[in-house]
């Protein structure tokens, strides 16, 4: 790749287990999708966008697009690059309907699309996510979490995001739909857009299906934030950031986030492998001379194995998001025991998150 996003290559010698699950999580078209797990054609598709992609004006990412009615995107005006995503795509086709506008779908999966987005650091004007075939159409996946969290070091300072709440809350799985957490990002203002409005779309046009007709939502995000509270706990000095993880690798040697399923968890660490998972065991082979193994387990639920972790990779620089556990009690214990650690970074999205934390001086 031209530009790394992986600030630890060393953290690539970690498996997951998976306890024998062969799909990982994969619902829909494993055959198709599998190839992403270990993607290796960054340097392609960074190089081919750099070609394509209209250096001025505004960019449209439309994630989980589908595939059909490609041509109506030629009626779409204000936008000087539209990126259409996903990985039914048979191949990568790049459409100029004028020299001043480039539409370009790309037959990859969604979090692969970002990772070569952030590589090029192409800032993102409007983000499209309206259906991503949660429950019949072949989607994996929420777009509505991680994805917003992995886009945000490339999204415009006030972004517009077509996106459907009432789609999330029919799925009856994802926390995202209720209204405490819906694009409770890292924003200074969230105002909803309508008819008439400066940048407004109306969302049925990214959609031919029409049980998602109607149910979209235009909201515009105004000044990222970049609030941080920091204070000294014992021997470990603790910043609270009101932003993504994504947005801050270069300040931390290991990060642990969250992952719907074992795929998405895969394709994330394609590019950028120092992020784990919180609630994953990982397990590390060494071969000492030709007859001996050493297999060593770290179940990052066990704060003990965590530490080891910690120690066995030289962690100085911890980065966390919001788990539910009890946060003051972990620095506590990463306090007690035997480490090198001298910070911990707690990295939030929506607001409200780390109260505890928020109120220590």
């Amino acid at each position: 790749m031209n530009k790394k996003i992986n600030k630890t290559p060393s953290f690539n010698g970690l498996k997951r287990n998976y306890n024998g699950t062969k799909n990982l999580g994969i619902v829909c078209n494993h055959c198709l999708v599998e190839k992403f797990m270990f993607f290796t054609g960054f340097d392609f598709y960074v190089n081919l966008l750099k070609f394509l992609l209209l250096t001025t004006g505004k960019t449209l990412l439309y994630l989980a697009s589908g595939t059909d009615n490609i041509e109506k995107y030629d009626k779409l005006e204000g936008y000087s690059n539209i990126i259409l995503v996903d990985y039914q795509f048979r191949d990568t086709i790049h459409i100029d309907y004028s020299e001043n506008k480039r539409v370009i779908c790309l037959n990859l999966d969604a979090y692969i699309a970002i990772q070569v987005l952030l590589l090029l650091n192409h800032r993102i004007d409007t983000l499209v996510v309206i259906n991503e075939g949660l429950e019949q159409g072949g989607g994996n996946m929420n777009l509505a979490e991680n994805a917003f969290a992995l886009l945000f070091p490339v999204l415009s300072e006030n972004p517009i995001f077509i996106v459907s709440r009432k789609y999330y809350g029919m799925t009856q799985r994802y926390k995202t739909a209720k209204p405490k957490n819906w694009l409770n990002l890292p924003f200074g203002r969230k105002t909803e857009l309508h008819t008439g409005d400066e940048g407004y779309i109306n969302p049925d046009f990214f959609t031919d299906y029409e049980f998602c007709k109607g149910k979209g939502e235009v909201v515009q995000l105004n000044n990222k934030t970049r609030n941080e509270h920091t204070f000294l706990r014992g021997r470990i000095k603790v910043h609270v950031l009101h932003s993504s993880l994504y947005n801050h690798l270069g300040k931390i040697d290991l990060g642990l986030s969250h992952f719907e399923n074992g795929y998405q968890e895969e394709i994330f660490r394609t590019g950028i492998t120092n992020v784990l998972n919180w609630r994953g065991e990982y397990w590390i082979k060494k071969r000492i001379n030709r007859d001996t193994e050493i297999v060593k387990n770290y179940n990052l639920n066990e704060v003990g194995e965590l530490n080891q972790l910690c120690v066995d990779y030289k962690v100085k620089k911890l980065g966390l998001v919001p788990n539910g556990s009890n946060y003051l009690e972990l620095i506590d214990n990463l306090n007690q025991l035997e480490n090198g650690i001298t910070d911990i970074y707690f990295f939030h999205l929506h607001h409200g998150d780390f109260e505890t934390l928020y109120q220590e001086v």
